[in-house]
Parts: C-alpha cells; sequence; structure tokens
C-alpha cells in the first residue's frame, strides 16, 4: 500500500470536532483541541486516519521485547553499534522501557546493547517511532542487557 498526502486545513477538523463533541461548552473545547492538533502533524494525522476508520494503534507495553534497523534510527557512534556482536543483519534486540503518547514523534524509549569507544559493554537507549519498533516472534534467547 502506497501513502498518499491529504491536506486538511482547522476548519475541517473544526467540523468534525464539533460533530463529534456535545457539551455546554463545545466552542471552547473545539477552539482548544483543534489548535493543538494543528500544531501537531503526527496528532493530526492520526486524527484524519481515526475519522476514515483505521484502527486504533496500540503502544507496546513497557519491557516488550523487539528489535529496530539501525540504519534508520538516530545513534549516536551508531559505527560501534553496527560493527559490534548485538548487530543482527542490521538489527539490534532493544526492550521498551517507556511509551509515550500517540502523539508524540518518538512513541517508544528502547534500550539496547552497544559498545563504548574502548569495546566495553553497555547499555544506550533512543527514542523510537512505532513503525521503527518491530515485535518479533522468534526466541530472543538470552537477552545481552
Amino acid at each position: 500500500m502506497s501513502d498518499i498526502n491529504i491536506k486538511v486545513d482547522q476548519s475541517i477538523i473544526k467540523t468534525n470536532l464539533t460533530n463529534m463533541i456535545v457539551h455546554p461548552n463545545e466552542k471552547a473545547i473545539v477552539n482548544l483541541i483543534a489548535g493543538m492538533l494543528e500544531e501537531n502533524a503526527s496528532a493530526s494525522t492520526l486524527f484524519v486516519e481515526y475519522l476514515l476508520g483505521k484502527s486504533e494503534v496500540i503502544l507496546p507495553i513497557v519491557g516488550t521485547v523487539g528489535k529496530f534497523n539501525i540504519s534508520k534510527v538516530w545513534i549516536s557512534d551508531k559505527s560501534l553499534l553496527e560493527n559490534s556482536e548485538y548487530n543482527l543483519n542490521g538489527y539490534v534486540t532493544c526492550i521498551v522501557t517507556e511509551c509515550l503518547n500517540l502523539h508524540n514523534y518518538n512513541q517508544l524509549k528502547v534500550e539496547f546493547p552497544t559498545v563504548d569507544v574502548n569495546n566495553k559493554k553497555i547499555t544506550a537507549s533512543t527514542g523510537l517511532e512505532l513503525k521503527q519498533f518491530h515485535i518479533d516472534d522468534n526466541d530472543f534467547g538470552d537477552l545481552p542487557f
């Protein structure tokens, strides 16, 4: 499936919010939420996707083990990780340590094993978008952290 870009202005957001919110202070609530959505592209995208019928996005719980593609994530000293024993065909095993709100650009914080400049084994952390985190049904065996 390919992505398409749709431009949505605040009037469309406000109209849809007005149709959803029934409250004596409806106008103030609609203006508040519409303003917040307008300032956050990620939240606005989710809002429109939900209006179009997308299923609710579920965040993995803290402690969920998965993996991420090393080349698609910003990490300081990425070359150390790429050349370490933890590089498993371009992916590294990680564990979710924090779940942020869906409207954040990095919805997950994860920890992963790596090495420092002296080749000492350490644990590092980074933020990931949901699409960067992959739950792997394979047995991870003994986790390195």
